[in-house]
């Protein structure tokens, strides 16, 4: 099984002709007792191996995934979209590792961030509140494991543009929602089902600029660039956040 896996890795290409009649035999014998259970492996097993092939379509779900995690409601358990994403990223970053037998880069800048984990923990000992330490412990723990993860799959200025126009989409998308509940009358302020409108407002200023660095790109990429730049700030104007009422009075 680790023979074929790597073999996999190597040329996809190939094998994919190969395994995805196999797939869609398996799931079409599946379809007939679980029929919902297939429909859902049918989605999710291509976003699975296409992850595990290429690690940076895991990160481009993280990335995709901030900006609308108050969207949803997983449910209890403290389980978000972020941190389901976070984990897919984490599992097929280290399934392609070790299937690849992948070496890992090491750099000064991973000195930087555990000595400051470092820090964290060691803060931690002493807080006055354990529970809440460790949250926020746990959540730069998490950071550091992401950066770790983009510092060995992300080596080009495409990959770099590509992330910047996922969560320009995906920021956009997150404002057009809270937008929507606000002009429809569901909501007094533009803000997402499961969140805070200065967290949405904090997403889409600090997601702007990138978005505008967008529109150095020519033809139909300036023209989309421009648009959702343009859906970003209406929604966040429509948030009345502390930082909207910020950049406002800056501005003028």
């Amino acid at each position: 099984m680790t023979a074929v896996a790597v073999a996999v890795l190597r040329e996809p290409r190939r094998w994919t002709v190969a395994l995805v009649p196999a797939l869609a035999a398996v799931l079409a014998l599946l379809a007939v007792e679980r029929p919902m259970l297939a429909l859902a492996a049918t989605i999710a097993l291509p976003l699975v191996v296409l992850a595990v092939v290429r690690v940076e379509v895991g990160i481009l779900v993280v990335v995709a995934a901030g900006p609308l995690e108050a969207a949803f409601n997983l449910g209890s358990g403290g389980l978000t979209v972020t941190k389901a994403a976070g984990a897919f990223c984490f599992a097929t970053f280290a399934l392609n590792a070790l299937l690849a037998r992948r070496r890992f880069r090491v750099e000064p800048l991973h000195g930087i961030v555990l000595l400051l984990l470092g820090i964290a923990l060691v803060s931690m000992l002493n807080a006055s509140d354990r529970t809440l330490a460790m949250t926020t412990t746990t959540r730069y723990a998490s950071f550091v494991a992401l950066f770790f993860v983009v510092s060995q799959a992300v080596r080009t200025e495409r990959q770099l543009v590509r992330f910047a126009w996922v969560l320009s989409a995906a920021s956009a998308a997150a404002g057009v929602l809270a937008s929507w509940r606000f002009l429809s009358g569901e909501t007094h302020i533009a803000t997402l089902a499961h969140g805070d409108p200065n967290d949405l407002g904090f997403v889409l200023a600090t997601t702007l600029p990138l978005t505008l660095w967008l529109l150095r790109f020519p033809g139909r990429q300036r023209f989309t660039a421009a648009a959702l730049a343009l859906l970003c700030l209406g929604s966040l104007l429509l948030t009345f956040s502390r930082l909207t009422l910020w950049w406002c009075s800056r501005a003028t």
